[in-house]
């Protein structure tokens, strides 16, 4: 009896088989499925963007914590800049765009508030009904629950600021 036949079955089920096992999530995917399944969970919305980030254009997940800020509330960007230079907000953090950004007010809290996020939060985007951080989801230390700890100390800061603008 000739080998080929043999041979010609194990091509066509390798063919047959290769493919679907490609099309498989990778450890990567799996993992980030799992973070934006946890964080949709707990209230938070995830979206991509892409930013530039270290001279390069990268993709990024803002997490969002929908809140309900007063009427009023300016949106800002506030990104870690890839170097630390004097002219940016603190070292490394630099405002998307010169024409938004935080009111002066907000800043020592903010300077406090950033100093503690850990290295692959790359930024903040505030407006009136979402508060945003983007990560770059590669910290395996970093969980979700911590993440909405950070939104929701974040909003408060906002809430506190906003409260005592209306007062006066």
């Amino acid at each position: 009896m000739s080998m080929w036949p043999i041979v010609f079955i194990i091509i066509a089920v390798a063919m047959a088989v290769g493919p679907i096992m490609m099309m498989q999530p990778s450890a990567r995917d799996r993992r980030l499925a799992n973070l934006r399944q946890k964080a949709a969970a707990l209230g938070l919305q995830v979206r991509m963007t892409d930013i530039i980030w270290d001279q390069k254009k990268r993709s990024v997940a803002i997490y969002n914590l929908p809140v309900d800020l007063p009427k009023g509330t300016l949106a800002w960007c506030l990104l870690r800049g890839a170097y630390k230079h004097d002219i940016h907000f603190d070292g490394e953090w630099q405002w998307r765009s010169p024409t938004e950004q935080a009111p002066t007010e907000y800043h020592e809290q903010l300077h406090a508030f950033i100093k503690r996020l850990p290295s692959d939060i790359v930024g903040i985007d505030i407006n009136r009904n979402t508060v945003g951080l983007l990560w770059l989801e590669q910290s395996s230390e970093l969980t979700v629950e911590q993440l909405k700890d950070w939104l929701e100390e974040c909003t408060v800061i906002l809430s506190k600021q906003s409260a005592l603008e209306e007062r006066q």
